[in-house]
C-alpha cells in the first residue's frame, strides 16, 4: 500500500508542471512559466474597452525572444477580437494579463506590454509573469528614495539654464521612442488640460519621449464611481493632478493579490519607490487612428497608491492612499474683466512635481484667457512646506509666444527647492496667483548718460537711462543717483546698466544647512528692476564657514587658504536699483574718469 501511495505522488509530481506547484505555492492563480510556452499555443486576454468591466479578446503565440531584457525574456502574440484587428494594439492596454488554455481556466503567462511601432499586424510582446512577480515580491521598504535630488537635478538641473520643458520631459522619459525596428514600450494615454499652444507644443513633444500619448482636454470631469476594487484586466489609473483640471494615465492591472497588485509589463518612469495617486478610471472609447490608437478615459476617485516602478512591472496597494498636494491657481485681469480661481491636488513626487505644476498654471490660464495675446504676465507662487518654512516669488514675463515663458522662473523656484542637498521635504501647499495686463508693457534699455564724463570719488553722479517703451515713439528717462565710494581709486571705470537678473549677485556666503541654502535660492530681483552698478577695484569678499568676509585683512586671508574653507574670493560691486513700470530688454554701459578727491578747505 505504502508502495503504490509513492508510485502515484511520483506520477502527480511528473504529470503537473513546476508552474502549477509555483501557483499553489501561496499565488492565488495558476501561471505557466516562459519556458513552457510553445508556438501555436492559444489563449485569451482581459482589457476594458467600454466602462468597467475587463471583456475577453483573443491571443495566439508565435513565438519567443529569449533575454530581451536581462534575465527577461519576451513571448510574441497576435492578438485579434475586439476590434483590434482594425485598432492595433491600445495605448493603456499595457498590463492586460495574458492566459493560456480556454477561458476562464487559462494560466496566467503575463502581461501585453510591448508592440511595435507602424506594424500591420496586432502583433504584440508579452512580458512573463514571473518577472512581475518578483517586483511583487520586492519588500517596499527596501527601496530608498535618498537620491530624490540627484534624480531631480538630472532632470531638472539643466531647465534651470535652458528652460526648456520638452528637453526635461524627454531626460524623465524612459527611452520609449524607437530607435529600429524593434519593439517599444506601449505608451500609456495621459489625459491633459486644454493648455495654451507653446505650452501645449511642448508636453505632446516631451510626454511621447516619457512613453506616453498625450489627449487634451479629455477627463475634465471625475466618474460618478465610489472607487472600484481592482482587478486583472481592470484599468489602473495613474494620476499626476487631479481637480478642476487633470493629468491622469491609464494602464491595465495584470494581477491582484490581497490588496497588492501589479500592472503594465514594463516601467513607467524606471524610477524605483513612487507615490502616485491610483484612480479608479472608466473607459469611454477605443479611438483607433492612423499613428496610434488610444483609450479615451475619464477619472474617478483615489483608491489607492502605485508604490513601486520596475523593469517589469508597476507595483501598487489599494491599502494606502498618497498625501496629495494642494495647488490653487487665481488668474485675473481687471482691464479684461476675469477673476477664476482653480483647486487642484498633485502627486506629491518630487520628479514630476514641476511639470504637474506647469500644467496647472497653464491649464488656468488657457481655460481662463483662450485667447492668445501678447500680454504682460505676473506671476507669483507662495509655497509652504510642512515644517513652517515658507516664501514668495514673484516674476514678470512679457514673451512674443503668448503663455509658454511666463512660469519659467516660478519653475525655477521650486525646482531650487526639490534640489536641496541638505534634508528631504514634504510640500504642505502651492499657491499662485497670475495678473494678466493687456498690454505689451516692456522697454529696451538704448543708453545712459550723464551731465559729465568726469566724478570726483566720494561724489554722487546722476545717471539718465533711456528706454523705450514697446510702440512708443519717443524715449523716456529714469534717473539714478550712484554714490562713487570716498575711497574709490582714480582712473577710467564701467558702469553697467540692465535687469537684476543680470547684474545683481549674490551677497550671501555658500549655504551649509537648510536655512542658508533657502537664503541662497532666494531671487535677488525681477525683469523690472533697473540695476546699475560699479566695480570696487581691491575690493574681494571671502567665504567660509556660512559666513561673508568683505575686504579681509592678508593674514585672516591666508589663514583661511590654510584651512581649505574659503570659496572665492568673489568680486564686490556698488549697485543701486530702481522699479520700473515695465519689463526691461537689453543692458548698456558708459565709462567716466574718476578723479582723485580734493583736498577740503578748512
Amino acid at each position: 500500500m505504502i508502495h503504490r501511495i509513492w508510485f502515484w505522488l511520483l506520477i502527480s509530481m511528473v504529470w503537473f508542471p513546476m508552474s502549477d506547484l509555483h501557483a499553489k505555492s501561496g499565488r492565488s492563480v495558476d501561471i505557466m512559466q516562459y519556458q513552457d510556452v510553445q508556438r501555436g499555443m492559444q489563449g485569451y486576454g482581459l482589457s476594458v474597452f467600454q466602462g468597467y468591466d475587463p471583456q475577453r479578446f483573443d491571443v495566439e503565440v508565435i513565438g519567443k525572444i529569449d533575454n530581451k531584457f536581462p534575465h527577461q525574456g519576451m513571448i510574441l502574440v497576435r492578438v485579434a477580437g475586439r476590434g483590434l484587428e482594425h485598432s492595433g494594439t491600445v495605448a493603456g492596454m499595457s498590463g492586460s494579463p495574458i492566459y493560456i488554455g480556454s477561458y476562464p481556466n487559462g494560466k496566467l503567462v503575463g502581461a501585453l506590454s510591448y508592440a511595435w511601432a507602424f506594424g500591420k499586424d496586432p502583433i504584440a510582446g508579452i512580458t512573463p509573469i514571473s518577472n512581475m512577480l518578483d517586483d511583487l515580491d520586492r519588500d517596499p521598504r527596501s527601496i530608498s528614495d535618498r537620491h530624490w535630488p540627484d534624480k531631480v537635478g538630472a532632470v531638472w538641473g539643466p531647465y534651470l539654464v535652458d528652460g526648456d520643458l520638452a528637453a526635461a520631459m524627454e531626460r524623465m522619459g524612459i527611452g520609449s521612442t524607437p530607435k529600429s525596428e524593434g519593439p517599444m514600450a506601449m505608451t500609456m494615454p495621459l489625459i491633459l488640460p486644454d493648455l495654451p499652444d507653446g505650452l501645449s507644443s511642448a508636453f505632446h513633444s516631451g510626454l511621447s519621449r516619457m512613453g506616453m500619448t498625450p489627449i487634451s482636454g479629455g477627463g475634465g470631469g471625475q466618474s460618478n464611481s465610489k472607487g472600484r476594487r481592482l482587478v486583472p484586466g481592470g484599468s489602473l489609473g495613474i494620476a499626476f493632478m487631479l481637480g478642476d483640471l487633470n493629468m491622469v494615465g491609464v494602464g491595465t492591472v495584470t494581477h491582484v493579490e490581497g490588496d497588492r497588485l501589479i500592472g503594465f509589463g514594463h516601467p513607467f518612469l524606471k524610477i524605483g519607490a513612487t507615490n502616485f495617486p491610483i484612480v479608479d478610471a472608466s473607459i469611454q472609447h477605443i479611438m483607433a487612428t492612423q499613428k496610434i490608437s488610444f483609450k479615451v478615459a475619464n477619472a474617478g476617485p483615489v483608491i489607492g497608491q502605485l508604490t513601486g516602478d520596475f523593469q517589469a512591472s508597476v507595483v501598487g496597494t489599494m491599502a494606502n492612499r498618497p498625501e496629495m498636494v494642494p495647488l490653487d491657481v487665481r488668474v485675473r485681469s481687471k482691464e479684461l474683466g476675469v477673476d477664476r480661481k482653480y483647486s487642484m491636488r498633485l502627486s506629491p513626487m518630487p520628479l514630476t512635481l514641476p511639470l504637474v505644476l506647469a500644467g496647472g498654471i497653464g491649464g488656468s490660464v488657457q481655460n481662463a484667457l483662450p485667447h492668445g495675446l501678447p500680454y504682460l504676465y505676473r506671476v507669483t507662487l507662495d509655497w509652504k512646506l510642512k515644517d513652517g518654512h515658507s516664501d514668495t516669488v514673484v516674476s514678470y514675463s512679457m514673451i512674443k509666444a503668448p503663455k509658454m515663458g511666463m512660469m519659467r522662473e516660478v519653475l525655477g523656484a521650486l525646482v531650487k527647492l526639490l534640489l536641496n542637498p541638505y534634508q528631504s521635504i514634504q510640500i504642505a501647499s502651492l499657491s499662485v496667483d497670475v495678473e494678466v495686463i493687456p498690454e505689451q508693457k516692456t522697454a529696451q534699455i538704448l543708453r545712459v548718460s550723464s551731465a559729465t564724463t568726469e566724478v570726483e570719488a566720494g561724489e554722487t553722479l546722476r545717471l539718465g537711462i533711456h528706454l523705450r517703451p514697446y510702440g512708443k515713439d519717443e524715449a523716456v528717462t529714469e534717473y539714478v543717483d550712484l554714490a562713487i565710494p570716498a575711497d574709490y581709486p582714480t582712473g577710467v571705470i564701467k558702469i553697467e546698466v540692465g535687469t537684476a537678473k543680470q547684474l545683481l549677485v549674490s551677497k550671501r556666503a555658500k549655504p551649509i544647512d537648510f536655512e542658508s541654502y533657502l537664503q541662497s535660492i532666494r531671487p535677488l530681483g525681477t525683469k523690472r528692476d533697473l540695476v546699475v552698478r560699479i566695480p570696487k577695484p581691491g575690493a574681494v569678499t571671502l567665504d567660509s564657514g556660512g559666513g561673508l568676509f568683505p575686504s579681509p585683512p592678508p593674514s585672516f586671508s591666508a589663514a583661511l587658504k590654510a584651512s581649505r574653507v574659503m570659496v572665492g574670493p568673489h568680486p564686490t560691486f556698488q549697485t543701486v536699483s530702481k522699479t520700473v513700470p515695465w519689463v526691461l530688454l537689453g543692458k548698456t554701459y558708459m565709462k567716466v574718469k574718476i578723479a582723485p578727491r580734493k583736498p577740503s578747505l578748512k
